[in-house]
């Protein structure tokens, strides 16, 4: 569903829609206060936020929460079903065109927010919702569903996987990283601020609109397998900065691993390939520069 009550500590109701509420707001305020937003129905509800299939962001039904009865978001329970068992398995190595297929797709819905343009896909209607059908408990005797979770890695050290699908890749905002997503590999985009080079290394300053920010960084295996393109980066550098000239933003968006360094919150990028500024590549904007200086 698209819009819920909110319960507010005067005990006032206050309808919310999805689309302007974010990981880091429901955390603060609105978590264990929303409920259906049919009349007279307080089956509680969760925020989330679907990615795969097309970004939206929606409430849905808290795991054993009931809808009013005749409620259109009543959920029809049938039967028993085995406990389901979740495994990690190990890291899939994903591809380039995976990669760029992800940050292509982030881009263009973080454009559209920064740039205030209504987005479609968050105005679908709710007119034709059908009620849902589900198992209603848990029946340990059962048969145990194991299923194996691989997520994504791009330092190369992951399995390789030939004619299946690939892990996907989640997508956050600097506002909405969250403890959770430490130690994997994730889709991250903002607002670029600062590019600071050094030696070895390199940071790339980013923050979200509510002001949240972190760091893309550049390190030693990134340097070590693309020594080229690390000297490459001051072309990143130059482009930010003819752009703030003519008073332009500039988006970055990266795929990489969240890690913590000095007690904060980074994203590593191994790759070249796996971080863009404006949707462009750094040979790209190398090319372009290239050709506006001679």
């Amino acid at each position: 569903m698209e819009k819920a009550k909110y319960k507010k500590t005067n005990n006032d109701i206050e309808t919310i829609e999805a689309k302007n509420v974010n990981n880091n707001l429901y955390e603060k305020i609105y978590k264990g206060n929303l409920y259906c937003e049919e009349d007279e129905c307080m089956a509680e509800v969760i925020f989330y936020e679907k990615q795969k299939g097309g970004f939206r962001r929606l409430f849905k039904t808290k795991s054993g929460s009931n809808h009013l009865s005749g409620c259109r978001h009543e959920i029809i329970r049938e039967g028993t079903r085995g406990k389901t068992v979740k495994l990690n398995g190990e890291n899939v190595n994903v591809s380039p065109k995976h990669i760029d297929d992800t940050l292509n797709e982030a881009y263009k819905t973080f454009y559209k927010k920064v740039h205030n343009i209504e987005d479609a896909t968050q105005n679908k209607s709710n007119k034709n919702h059908k009620k849902k059908s589900e198992s209603s408990t848990v029946d340990n005797e059962k048969s145990i569903n194991y299923v194996v979770n691989s997520g994504p890695t791009t330092n190369g050290e992951g399995i390789l996987v030939e004619g299946k699908k690939e892990p996907y890749i989640y997508k956050r905002e600097v506002a909405d990283l969250k403890e959770k997503d430490d130690n994997s590999y994730r889709e991250v985009h903002g607002i670029l601020e600062d590019i600071r080079l050094y030696r070895d290394e390199a940071y790339i300053d980013i923050k979200g609109l509510d002001g949240s920010s972190m760091s893309v960084y550049i390190g030693t295996p990134f340097k070590s397998d693309y020594e080229q393109e690390f000297r490459l980066l001051e072309n990143y550098k130059t482009h930010l900065q003819f752009q703030k000239e003519n008073g332009n933003l500039v988006i970055c968006n990266c795929v990489g691993e969240i890690i913590k360094m000095d007690k904060k919150r980074v994203v590593q990028v191994y790759s070249y390939r796996d971080i863009k500024l404006d949707n462009l590549g750094l040979l790209k904007v190398s090319n372009i520069l290239t050709n506006i200086y001679n």
